[in-house]
């Protein structure tokens, strides 16, 4: 709800909740402010949740929220670069632990540094980590998939959906109704949703949220499973393919031809007592065979000299 309306005959009553969102009380504010002049009667405005001292313009929540994703998806490039030759569980304890430092830093600049949360600064801590996490969680699986364009998609993601979708400004009735669905699951509106029922609300309803980050957060560490599944398959060693020896050049498809024995050598008595033997093993090729198999010519292993003296001296 933005406001609430008190018709009266005489001063006719606008609630608002400026804790809310101060942007859209104005709106609201204004939309009334009509209505009761058109009948000559002046509007009462009540702010029922008012802005903190140290948040005047009611933008300090959507700011921290800038800062810790900003900080979250600045470390993913670090991670997915120098990390990636670590393993995937080590990514995601550094990950834990990047999103640690980064809520901290965040929780001092809501409290300490500028005020603006000046009541259950545990709470908002603990929300800025789960959002944290599930931002670096999700960036760190996709660099695996990504490379180079991960910080691009990470931009696109974490910046221009995720600021403009999460109601920082205006609430989803007076947004775009693309960003407007967007804002119903996306994880920036659950932050800032949470945060604001803290800060504003005594936490009402802030149970939904927190299911909602919860539930980025799983979906980060889907992303990382599959990234290690993805991991592991690229680095199985290949098949090994059989490698053409010097005895056996690669024929012209690639193909290595059959192992073929090696020939029994022939000993000069031997061929002096049988001037037709061969060698054992040898095989006469045509020309046309020997160039098919890729082998050289007629006695495949044989040498040459031997083989002009077997032709001599065999019978007619």
């Amino acid at each position: 709800m933005s406001g609430a309306f008190v018709p009266s005959a005489g001063h006719p009553e606008l609630l608002i909740a400026k804790g809310g969102s101060e942007t859209t009380a104005t709106v609201v504010q204004k939309v009334f402010t009509q209505v009761a002049a058109a009948e000559h009667r002046p509007l009462e405005v009540t702010d029922v949740v008012s802005l903190g001292e140290n948040d005047p313009t009611g933008q300090a929540l959507f700011f921290l929220l800038v800062a810790v994703s900003i900080g979250s998806y600045a470390s993913v490039a670090v991670i997915g670069g120098a990390g990636a030759v670590l393993a995937t569980g080590i990514r995601a304890l550094i990950g834990v632990g990047t999103s640690f430092v980064v809520s901290i830093l965040g929780l001092l600049f809501a409290g300490p540094v500028f005020g603006f949360v000046d009541h259950d600064l545990a709470a908002v801590w603990a929300l800025s980590w789960l959002y944290s996490l599930g931002i670096v969680w999700v960036g760190t699986g996709l660099h695996t998939f990504f490379k180079r364009w991960t910080t691009l998609s990470m931009t696109i993601m974490f910046v221009a959906l995720n600021f403009t979708s999460c109601g920082g400004i205006f609430e989803p009735a007076l947004q775009p109704g693309f960003f407007g669905a967007l804002h119903a699951f996306w994880n920036g509106a659950g932050f800032l949703e949470a945060a604001r029922n803290i800060v504003y609300f005594d936490g009402l309803d802030v149970g939904g949220y927190v299911l909602r980050l919860a539930l980025w957060v799983v979906a980060g560490a889907l992303l990382l499973v599959a990234a290690y599944a993805f991991e592991r398959r690229g680095k199985r060693p290949a098949a090994a393919t059989p490698q053409p020896t010097a005895a056996e050049p690669a024929r012209a498809d690639g193909s290595v031809p059959p192992a073929v024995p090696a020939p029994a050598a022939v000993s000069a008595a031997q061929r002096a007592a049988h001037p037709s033997a061969r060698p054992s093993g040898v095989q006469r090729l045509s020309p046309q065979a020997a160039a098919a198999t890729g082998w050289s010519h007629a006695y495949y292993h044989g040498d040459r000299k031997l083989e002009e003296e077997l032709e001599e001296n065999a019978p007619a």
